[in-house]
């Protein structure tokens, strides 16, 4: 009867970490994947932003609130809700609760100006210390995003209309978009 070899200690352990080292690198590799494709559904996000342009408040009557709203991407977005919200120092505030507002059915690429109707004039100083604008869309992957005034992107599982009680069949807050230079 043949006696069976089963090697040495040391063959054992190389074999064993060459085992180890092909699963971490899986691992590695699996991992760089998702954050490539993570990165790849937030490009258009990343792409569209909304600040309020205080010169030009400066000229209207103070119940409208001017809006620069900016895609940089090279496709549209849709749905868009601007919301104007409050900022307290270091806590921004959040949109969903806010009636000043507006809907726009799609935004393309471009820097427009659109019009924040305010029904309840605040009482604070209409400056950047105490007020922002938070942003809402859907982009042409189908993905609903929001932008809150502080830039941190945020996923939602439902469309920005929806998200916001708005019935984009009825809406009345929806404004022509005047494009900037």
């Amino acid at each position: 009867m043949g006696t069976v070899e089963w090697g040495t200690v040391a063959q054992w352990a190389g074999a064993l970490l060459t085992g180890a080292a092909v699963i971490v690198n899986a691992l590695q590799i699996a991992k760089s994947e998702r954050k490539r494709r993570e990165a790849d559904l937030k490009h258009q996000a990343n792409e569209v932003s909304a600040w309020i342009d205080f010169t030009r408040c400066l000229e209207v009557q103070q119940s409208t609130i001017k809006v620069c709203l900016s895609n940089t991407s090279r496709h549209p977005v849709y749905h868009v809700v601007v919301v104007l919200v409050g900022v307290d120092i270091g806590k921004p505030g959040k949109g969903e609760n806010m009636s000043s507002r507006n809907a726009i059915n799609a935004l393309p690429p471009g820097t427009y100006l659109a019009d924040i109707h305010v029904k309840q004039f605040p009482d604070r100083a209409m400056t950047s210390e105490h007020y922002g604008v938070e942003l809402s869309f859907r982009d042409c992957n189908n993905i609903a995003w929001i932008v809150r005034s502080n830039g941190i992107l945020e996923k939602i599982d439902t469309d920005s209309y929806v998200h916001y009680g708005i019935d984009g069949y009825k809406t009345t807050y929806s404004t022509p978009l005047q494009q900037l230079s």
